[in-house]
């Protein structure tokens, strides 16, 4: 299995005279890719959250959301989710670069800007965190974007969970085996209580730091449609 990130050619500054700004570039192109990693891991073991805050349960795993409540698709949208990596990148772009590691120069930081693009087999992220960056007389703007792509099946895995959330609402308070074993995806699931199901959809085709890619959601049971 091979993970890939795509990164653009980071270019020089130009007519840069500071040295450090090869240094500050390469440090923070690094740090967004790092940043994109570590959202991309954090909503998959939330159900679509970096932080679930609202219809989650605590779990061994940490806090898990709900794809399936009060017989209700709750699972978070593909726009939203987008949104949510976005934010989590944008909150941690300011941390990556420490203005103590570059005695002699002041660094002023603006707002980030992040857009993320979740296709079907990857996590397509375009960031930006403009500088100023001072040194004696000398002067530089850095103000590019890094585009950023993550071979994680993200939208594919999105869509196979809204699958069985749809299935299980009709299911009722039985696990749909057979339906499960029909995604090319591997699906396990356990009772976090009587009347709940943790689902974790696993992904040979993904993988974050060879490690393989989980999808964690939770299914409140109900009583049968089914005749």
């Amino acid at each position: 299995i091979l993970f890939f990130v795509f990164r653009t050619k980071i270019l020089p500054t130009p007519e840069s005279k500071i040295s450090e700004v090869k240094d500050i570039n390469r440090v923070l192109g690094n740090c967004i890719e790092q940043r994109a990693i570590d959202a991309i891991r954090l909503v998959g073991i939330g159900g679509g959250y970096t932080e679930p805050e609202n219809n989650f349960e605590k779990t061994e795993f940490g806090r898990v959301s709900y794809g399936l409540k009060n017989n209700r698709n709750m699972l978070i949208s593909l726009s939203k989710l987008e949104n949510e990596i976005s934010d989590y990148i944008k909150f941690a772009l300011p941390f990556c670069i420490n203005e103590e590691n570059y005695v002699g120069l002041t660094i002023t930081k603006q707002d980030p800007d992040v857009e993320t693009k979740i296709n079907q087999d990857t996590v397509e992220v375009s960031a930006n965190l403009p500088l100023s960056i001072i040194k004696d007389d000398k002067t530089v703007t850095l103000d590019k974007g890094y585009e950023i792509e993550i071979s994680v099946r993200l939208g594919r895995i999105l869509d196979i969970t809204n699958q069985i959330i749809e299935k299980q609402k009709v299911s009722g308070d039985s696990v749909p085996l057979t339906f499960l074993s029909k995604f090319e995806t591997e699906t396990s699931f356990s009772y976090y209580d009587d009347n709940i199901i943790l689902y974790v959809i696993f992904d040979e085709q993904s993988e974050l730091e060879e490690i393989k890619y989980s999808f964690l959601f939770l299914a409140e049971l109900e009583e049968s449609e089914e005749e």
